[in-house]
């Protein structure tokens, strides 16, 4: 098998289960893991839920352990350019070579898995991704991973981890409802399955959602640690976080201001996790002992990190790339362009898969003397129907037009901006991935400054 059959096998698993969707469990992928030694079990992970902004933690808590000198795992999803995006090793992406092997290596697992008389069929193709980053992590030898939750938590393929340092969940709002529930109390209930017994959970939640996720953290007997600023500075140990923080805010902020968030909950789930200690050494930024960095050095590892696609600045082209994709994640967008460039005029090209909310999205994103281009995307999933978001963007009195794909989009809103005008690319992963086709990328670390 080479790096393009396992590609396209991996993609096939993706038509079976939109074909054949299985009901929520995580019976399958723990009786599969068990079967072959428990993968999972051979390092310490941290795991991150969440509506908007558990991949950014998850890329925060990789750099800055990196920074430490730890040799780690991430997983994370969707990828934007390659599949091998979501698996890393000490930073860099799994070779295609590597990735071959092991998707051979794992469909033959899932195949005599399956054949099991007592045992419930073939993995799904999350479940086999999973499965994919627990067997390269274990046999790359990593000290600890990183591991980001697919969808909800409860039932997601990566809560069969059982080695933790620390969960976290970054916030809860309103997304997949069809899959996760209705009301911010039952999405909280479902991303609250990550929490384990005795294991520390931090969370930014608040409101409704922060109740239960406290409620179930009793039961768990689980620490929980509330990392919203307000709460933060109310803790002598936390608010020692905040202070070290501010020093590098400003630039953080220019990642999004959400960043500083996700920032917030990776240093909790760091310090509960007893890897960094808030003892501070006048700037040193040395480990303080083995296994152990501090806030320097912690701090040394967040200015570095990168995570294509979310508030991705393009100089050279005055572009933004952010995958938003939810109104949570559209509004935190507009926090930040507001912020980052006042009394600026923006020139969005957009488009959102048809399950979105997009009408609410627009309603968020959306300020009068904005220009809107509505494209067309190649992938096969179903898109939000363009002729109703301009409808929509029209009514706010907004200057809305159409387009037949990303490029002419593109085309039209470099045309029409002035110098000092930023093209802000939203609404979908998949939009950033033709648009970065469009630049001449042919990985997300081809960056353009």
């Amino acid at each position: 098998m080479d790096y393009q059959q396992a590609i396209l096998y991996i993609e096939q698993l993706v038509l079976i289960e939109q074909k054949r969707p299985s009901l929520p469990s995580s019976e399958r992928i723990q009786a599969f893991l068990s079967y072959y030694s428990s993968p999972q079990d051979s390092f310490t992970s941290f795991h991150v839920a969440g509506t908007n902004g558990k991949g950014s933690t998850v890329a925060i808590l990789d750099s800055i352990l990196r920074q430490g000198q730890f040799k780690v795992g991430r997983f994370t999803g969707p990828h934007i350019l390659r599949f091998n995006e979501r698996f890393h090793v000490s930073g860099q992406p799994i070779a295609d070579e590597e990735l071959a092997r092991l998707v051979l290596d794992l469909k033959q697992k899932s195949e005599e898995f399956a054949s099991l008389p007592t045992e419930p069929g073939a993995l799904s193709w999350f479940e086999f991704l999973t499965a994919l980053a627990f067997f390269y992590f274990a046999q790359s030898g990593v000290d600890v991973a990183v591991i980001e939750v697919g969808l909800g938590g409860r039932f997601d393929a990566t809560n069969s981890l059982r080695k933790l340092y620390a969960t976290g969940i970054t916030n809860i709002e309103l997304d997949h409802q069809k899959v996760l529930g209705s009301t911010l109390e039952e999405i909280a209930m479902e991303k609250a399955g990550i929490i384990k017994t005795n294991v520390p959970i931090v969370t930014a939640a608040n409101g409704t959602a922060l109740s239960v996720i406290a409620k179930r953290a009793i039961e768990m007997n689980a620490n929980l640690t509330d990392s919203n600023e307000q709460s933060m500075e109310r803790s002598n140990k936390y608010a020692r976080i905040l202070t070290a923080l501010s020093k590098i805010k400003n630039d953080l902020n220019c990642h999004g201001l959400y960043q500083y968030k996700n920032a917030l909950t990776a240093l909790c789930m760091l310090t509960e996790s007893g890897l960094v200690s808030l003892d501070t050494t006048n700037g040193t930024k040395a480990q303080i002992t083995d296994n152990q960095m501090t806030i320097e050095c912690a701090l040394d590892g967040l200015q570095s990190f990168y995570w294509p696609g979310r508030f991705q600045l393009i100089e050279s082209e005055q572009i933004i790339l952010d995958g938003a994709h939810n109104p949570a994640g559209i509004k935190a967008l507009r926090e930040s362009l507001d912020h980052l460039f006042p009394d600026q005029h923006f020139h969005f090209v957009f488009a959102c898969y048809h399950d979105k909310d997009g009408l609410t999205m627009l309603s968020n994103l959306l300020k009068p003397g904005d220009r809107l281009y509505l494209v067309d995307l190649l992938a096969k999933r179903s898109f939000f129907p363009l002729s109703d978001l301009a409808e929509h963007a029209v009514a706010l009195g907004i200057d809305a037009n159409v387009f037949p794909s990303v490029q002419d989009g593109l085309v039209k809103a470099r045309n029409n901006r002035n110098k000092e005008q930023f093209i802000v690319a939203t609404g979908s992963f998949f939009l950033l991935r033709e648009l970065m086709q469009l630049l001449g990328w042919t990985t997300v670390e081809d960056r353009i400054n």
